[in-house]
């Protein structure tokens, strides 16, 4: 029986005979040059993002005074983060972990390490999600809670509310932290098969989140959408509400719409990536090396362009 080779990554090992690379935790590729030059993009990209989301992050607080959580107010759930505070928090964290990342490979101090590159990767890439869910929540309870009214008093689902921030920032790490720090165990061990499949399940799991992280973006941003025009539609009818008022509600709808829509694509895009890479991976990292590169771009990029997006958008006046 063949025996690996104990100098080669077991996984190309089990690819044998064709072209394997995993970029997600090796610069060791055919095509290594390409990969590198998109990390620096990739780099660039997020220290430029980085900074500016840390400069409005300090504006907003030192100077406007603001704060990541909102006071506890009676009747609008357990956990109310501010939106923008919040997520700003989360992205910087996420860039500064993706940063760090991307040194590590040029480094190459952590080469071969898989179990440290695995589950280093996957602290960063919670931070995403849960900054996604953070935003949503805050903005449902935040604004909603400025829109009472004796025609149509705002009542939000608080247990539902307090149910999806916790599954995202607590329930989602809990459960594919452990598969990712295992396969990065048996990768170590040249365990290939009992990786692969473990990298799958995680997809697999990544997938159900990010479809739950998009459902929850949907019904929660629909919710408020609804609230917030049917509010801008009674305000049109008073006498009491100059028209200056009116154009501001209905360009702070606009844009409370439209980063609500970036981030349920950017849910939605990750979805279909995890669940395609769950399905389809051996036959994307094997046979269709331009498949593989576009993979990797959209990967590496949608959710710096998502976090510069909303940052763009909630700055605007």
């Amino acid at each position: 029986m063949a025996t690996e080779p104990s100098n080669e990554d077991s996984m190309v090992y089990l690819y044998r005979n064709h072209s394997y690379c995993d970029w997600r935790v090796t610069l060791s590729c055919d095509d290594g040059q390409l990969y590198k030059l998109l990390y620096t993009i990739n780099l660039s990209l997020s220290g430029f993002i980085a900074m500016t989301c840390i400069i409005l992050l300090w504006f907003r607080i030192s100077r406007q005074g603001c704060t990541l959580f909102s006071p506890k107010v009676p009747g609008t759930g357990f956990i109310r983060p501010n939106p923008v505070e919040g997520f700003l928090v989360w992205a910087i964290l996420w860039l500064i972990g993706r940063i760090s990342f991307i040194l590590i490979l040029w480094s190459g101090k952590l080469k071969g390490n898989y179990f440290a590159l695995e589950i280093f990767q996957e602290l960063y890439w919670t931070c995403a999600s849960t900054g996604c869910a953070w935003f949503v929540i805050g903005t449902y309870l935040q604004i909603g809670n400025h829109l009472n009214s004796k025609q149509r008093p705002w009542r939000p689902n608080n247990k539902l509310s307090d149910g999806y921030l916790l599954i995202m920032t607590i329930i989602v790490p809990m459960t594919v932290w452990p598969v990712t720090a295992i396969s990065g165990y048996f990768r170590d061990k040249n365990n290939a098969k009992i990786a692969d499949t473990l990298i799958t399940i995680r997809y697999l799991l990544w997938s159900l989140w990010f479809g739950f992280g998009a459902m929850g973006s949907f019904y929660f941003g629909k919710e408020l959408c609804n609230i917030l025009s049917y509010h801008i539609t009674v305000a049109k009818e008073s006498n009491h509400i100059t028209v200056g008022r009116v154009e501001r509600m209905q360009s702070g709808l606009k844009k409370i719409r439209f980063t609500l829509y970036i981030i349920m694509l950017t849910y939605l895009y990750y979805f279909t990536y995890c669940t395609t890479a769950s399905i389809f991976r051996k036959w994307l990292v094997t046979h269709s090396k331009s498949l593989n590169i576009v993979m990797f771009v959209t990967y590496a990029f949608f959710n710096p362009l998502c976090i510069l997006f909303v940052v763009a958008t909630i700055s605007i006046r």
